[in-house]
């Protein structure tokens, strides 16, 4: 869920990438061998992200997250059990003068054909500090206000197309790749909470 809800920011875009995202999702290091069935629990091996003018779905299975930065709601679904909580989604700028850093590195390859350059960045967790790596087209910009939801709050100059995610204080990282892409718009429908899906309260201490 934090990575969802990590959904603001400022990206100046000219076109905003409009299309469907297929994520894969792996775990690296020596604790990803000893707490392979938690962590596999913990994150899909494959989740999709649709994305459509200023709304973003993350379709995880077993749950799907919608946000609609026009309404500046984030609706979250459960599927299964056909229920769903809505949230307000906060001004992440507003108020917050330290913002993480992010450093550009010397390094490029291509993802899917695209052009991705390398960038580093630190991000601050109840855990500790987090080193992220990000990898990005600049061919793609993610929708005007919005950040990548892997990111963990980091600015990023286009679209994040491989994220790495290194765990505090143990030899855990956490991999993120894109391993497809299309640019044709998905349907409006996707962004809505489907009729006969009952509203549940929020829990207060969600993350």
């Amino acid at each position: 869920m934090r990575y969802i809800i990590l959904l603001t920011g400022l990206i100046l875009a000219q076109k905003p990438f409009e299309g469907t995202v297929v994520y894969s999702t792996r775990f690296e290091g020596e604790m990803a061998k000893q707490m392979a069935d938690m962590l596999r629990d913990a994150l899909p091996e494959r989740f999709v992200a649709y994305y459509r003018g200023d709304k973003i779905r993350v379709d995880m299975g077993e749950t799907v997250a919608i946000t609609d930065r026009s309404a500046k709601k984030m609706y979250v679904l459960r599927p299964s059990l056909q229920t769903y909580t809505e949230q307000a989604l906060e001004d992440e700028d507003k108020g917050d003068s330290k913002k993480p850093e992010l450093k550009k590195t010397k390094e490029k390859t291509k993802i899917l054909g695209y052009p991705v350059e390398k960038y580093e960045g630190t991000v601050e967790s109840e855990q500790g500090p987090v080193k992220v790596e990000v990898w990005v087209t600049p061919q793609l910009r993610l929708p005007q206000g919005s950040r990548s939801f892997l990111t963990q709050g980091l600015e990023v100059p286009g679209f994040p197309l491989k994220v790495i995610s290194k765990v505090p204080g143990v030899d855990l990282h956490i991999v993120f790749l894109v391993t497809e892409l299309s640019q044709t718009s998905p349907d409006e429908k996707l962004f809505q909470v489907p009729a006969g899906y009952v509203k549940e309260e929020a829990s207060a201490n969600e993350d």
